[in-house]
């Protein structure tokens, strides 16, 4: 089959990519598939921005020119208002095709605002293409009640992340590393994109009282987006020797944080956020997860079952749980969510489900 993709691809491999790659290396062998790459566009861009009405132009002139070679569309839809726009304009190209078109919605909590029933010409617009597609996919219960808007709820999938093959820890290697006993590690891994709650953690871990935080050391990984930023980062940490960042990671490196790791730590309040696949693959690296309720993770994070809840934009509530945390609770949590994520979230499940949705 001749499969259209219209979704962002690595480098850099990203929480948008990623499922893409995972998806694309499965099916290229089967089936015949162009790729129209999004992967430059920007959350923050907005629609009277240049540089990004030349990105969509090119794009919907790439979609114009593929739509008739292909007989199934895949389409990664974007919740800025410059993003929905192009889309319904990919929508409107694809108005002949709209019943063999499925939608992957990565992220989602910016989309609720963009699909909540008004009486303006983009409602209108999202609702009409949606009400025709072949199928939406979401990453959770959230995203399903919003697209549930516009959209048939027998049309709509719910798709959980993964985490990669190589990134779950075996048993092994887990209990080594809990019987080695020192210092816990924590991680942040993440994009450090605002919102994402990495100078609230440093700032807590900067704070905690000098007995707690000997107990601890802490990694920071990912892309710093702006020079400010980093300027401002390296500032903070002040040459910390229980403090270190180790930029953007992946393969080995990447594995070697999470597997080496007891806490994963991502204090998010990220106006895009979705379901972070950092979450899940914290889970299949054994470690006890803090995170916020925000946007899609209540979906995959349960507060006492996989970690603990903490407040978005609290330095204070991180503070405070990380002088109550206790290592065998982090031990026994952590275990539970490997076994979890060996069941849950692998490549094979999220592959298998995919599948089903373009119903190959």
């Amino acid at each position: 089959m001749k499969i259209l993709f219209i979704a962002p691809v690595p480098p850099p491999v990203t929480g948008n990519s990623l499922p893409i790659k995972v998806l694309f290396d499965d099916l290229k062998d089967q089936h015949d598939i162009t790729i129209i790459n999004l992967n430059k566009e920007s959350h923050s861009a907005g629609i009277t921005s240049f540089s990004r009405i030349v990105k969509i132009l090119k794009v919907l002139y790439s979609v114009y020119r593929e739509i008739g070679k292909n007989q199934k569309v895949y389409l990664t839809v974007a919740e800025s208002g410059a993003g929905n726009f192009r889309d319904i304009c990919i929508y409107f190209l694809c108005r002949h095709k709209l019943d063999n078109l499925v939608i992957h919605m990565l992220g989602g909590a910016s989309m609720k605002k963009i699909l909540a029933p008004n009486e303006s010409i983009f409602f209108k617009a999202n609702r009409y293409f949606l009400s025709k597609i072949e199928g939406a996919v979401v990453e959770g219960q959230d995203q399903f009640n919003t697209f549930a808007n516009v959209m048939n709820p027998n049309k709509i999938h719910i798709v959980n992340n993964f985490a990669e093959d190589f990134l779950f820890i075996s048993d092994e290697k887990y209990n080594e590393k809990h019987q080695k006993g020192g210092k816990l590690r924590i991680l942040f891994l993440s994009n450090f994109l605002f919102g994402k709650g990495h100078f609230e953690l440093l700032e807590a871990f900067q704070a905690l009282p000098k007995d707690i935080r000997a107990g601890y050391e802490i990694d920071f990984a990912g892309k710093i987006v702006s020079e400010d930023d980093r300027i401002k980062f390296q500032k903070m940490m002040n040459n910390a020797d229980d403090i270190k960042y180790h930029g953007s990671v992946s393969g080995d490196i990447k594995r070697e944080l999470y597997h080496r790791a007891h806490i994963f730590c991502l204090p998010t309040y990220y106006p895009y956020e979705g379901q972070p696949f950092t979450i899940v693959e914290g889970y299949a690296a054994g470690l006890y997860v803090m995170t916020t309720y925000h946007s899609g993770i209540p979906h995959i994070f349960t507060d006492k079952v996989n970690g603990t809840r903490v407040e978005g934009k609290s330095v204070q509530n991180l503070i405070d749980v990380f002088s109550t945390l206790d290592r065998m609770q982090i031990e026994k949590i952590g275990r539970s969510n490997m076994y979890n994520a060996r069941i849950h979230y692998t490549q094979k499940s999220y592959i298998n489900k995919m599948k089903k949705v373009f119903r190959f």
